[in-house]
């Protein structure tokens, strides 16, 4: 099977946070190097996707710096950023998922199938996660098409491919952290 490489998405801008996710601590790590850890083993090489002047931030890996051309529109940018570099096939993950554990990435990288476009974790309810996700280099075109058409929602681009959908064992370790009332169970 295709080796992949790992996307973390660190580049937002967070608004409702109030400060960068991406360097809050847990455990005194910086959360995309816990996320990080926590690819290293399914992944041969590691991306922080970010804007330009958070490049700074993450002197410690290869950096996807969104494109102008797709700046500005969420995960759709780091996403079409490292597929106008890469042709390797990506496993995604934002840097504010603070339960997730191995074991569910691992459920996620055994269950993946190249022939589809990705391969995501699909909640009992139906609801499709667009992270962490395993998108095949097949998904840049429909990506693509998907911005073009003035959309900017991974998700809604993912519900019109075909997808290996994983309904997950550990469901609360897929949950993000996105406001300080969130991560007011760590403290």
């Amino acid at each position: 099977m295709t080796p992949i490489n790992g996307l973390l998405l660190a580049g937002g801008e967070s608004r409702r946070m109030g400060q960068p996710k991406a360097l809050m601590l847990l455990d005194g790590i910086p959360q995309y190097q816990r996320s990080a850890s926590l690819l290293k083993p399914f992944c041969r090489q590691i991306f922080i996707s970010c804007r330009s002047e958070q490049a700074p931030l993450f002197p410690d890996f290869p950096l996807i710096l969104d494109k102008m051309e797709y700046a500005g529109h969420g995960p759709l940018s780091g996403l079409l950023s490292y597929f106008e570099v890469h042709t390797t096939p990506v496993l995604m993950l934002g840097c504010d998922y603070p339960l997730l554990q191995a074991t569910t990435l691992e459920q996620l990288f055994e269950a993946r199938n190249p022939a589809a476009t990705a391969t995501v974790f699909e909640m009992p309810d139906g609801w499709i996660l667009p992270m962490p996700a395993i998108f095949e280099a097949s998904a840049k075109a429909l990506l693509l098409r998907h911005f073009e058409a003035g959309n900017d929602s991974v998700r809604r681009a993912l519900e019109q491919a075909a997808l290996q959908r994983v309904e997950p064992l550990a469901p609360e370790q897929l949950r993000s952290f996105d406001t300080p009332g969130d991560w007011e169970i760590f403290n």
